[in-house]
């Protein structure tokens, strides 16, 4: 995970919500109907708050696959082959706006040369929900390692229990100091 990308997330802390927006291939829709608490994302979230945006998005380096963080939009992977959907008023993202972003946590897996790739990220708020933006898909009943999709999490404990490999970081995280 870059500096860049840290400060992009530490940016937000104090901020209020003001609206989320998916990047969605054009005629798909959001789904999060097989398991409670998740939605699949496809390609990338941007949440817009008093203190900035983040946009979160798959990207692909070489062999490595992870999750960036940036803070425009339009400098994001998926702006260049996707459309946005403001899904503020719908559930389950509805909760978030008008919330104060408390704290953020992110989870890395390491990459073959040993560096640190982001794979999730999570956003807690005053009002006690929390969204964690996760590689990942839906199937089975849980939520599965593909690394070219997202899943938003709405529900700790589905977060907690969802970790790229056994053993390794959930999706959870750590908080971002």
């Amino acid at each position: 995970m870059s500096e860049s990308e840290r400060q992009v997330l530490r940016d937000l802390v104090g901020g209020r919500i003001e609206r989320v927006r998916l990047w969605v291939p054009e005629g798909a829709v959001p789904s999060g109907d097989e398991l409670a608490g998740v939605v699949d994302v496809d390609h990338g979230v941007v949440v817009s708050t008093t203190a900035g945006e983040l946009a979160l998005a798959w990207r692909i380096d070489g062999y490595d696959e992870h999750l960036s963080a940036v803070g425009d939009p339009a400098a994001s992977p998926a702006a260049r082959v996707n459309r946005m959907v403001d899904v503020s008023d719908g559930r389950p993202w509805c909760v978030l706006i008008g919330a104060t972003v408390t704290g953020v946590g992110t989870a890395t897996a390491e990459a073959e040369d040993g560096s640190k790739l982001l794979w999730s990220v999570r956003l807690e708020t005053g009002a006690g929900h929390s969204l964690t933006v996760a590689l990942g898909e839906t199937g089975n009943g849980a939520v599965e390692y593909r690394p070219s999709n997202l899943v938003a999490v709405f529900d700790r404990g589905v977060a907690e229990a969802y970790a790229v490999e056994p053993g390794g970081e959930s999706a959870w995280g750590t908080d971002l100091g």
